[in-house]
């Protein structure tokens, strides 16, 4: 098995990217943490008969995902001669909740209240 795992910073929660010749042994799984979310075999995209999977090098499929949080991707090829193609790999990072935000801000504008009353003590 060959295999390339693509990590990020920031757990993200949508992925779009361009599959080159998703072939019957090309693996694609969402990690998070270093433990898989998620996986997609190349075989799970010929839904239409497009012959993509039984033909590789004919064709792609555009993948697009929301809703699951990963903070990793792994590209595998399982077999000695297989590859995998990829392009265009777009990701989104989960938002901040706006609870988040006014909390922080509560909280920045207790700091300042108790330095100014620590400065009127002293």
């Amino acid at each position: 098995m060959h295999e390339a795992v693509l990590n990020f910073t920031k757990v993200q929660n949508s992925l779009s990217l361009l599959w080159g010749s998703p072939d019957q042994s090309n693996l694609l799984e969402l990690l998070l943490g270093g433990k898989v979310v998620a996986s997609f075999w190349g075989a799970d995209f010929d839904w239409f008969g497009s012959g993509i999977v039984n033909t590789p090098g004919s064709g792609a499929a555009l993948l697009k995902l929301s809703g699951l949080n990963f903070d990793g991707l792994r590209f595998a090829a399982w077999t000695n001669e297989g590859s995998f193609e990829f392009s265009n790999v777009t990701t989104s990072p989960v938002p901040l909740p706006p609870a988040m935000l006014i909390l922080s801000g509560g909280l920045a504008a207790l700091m300042a209240v108790s330095r100014k009353s620590r400065r009127k003590d002293a």
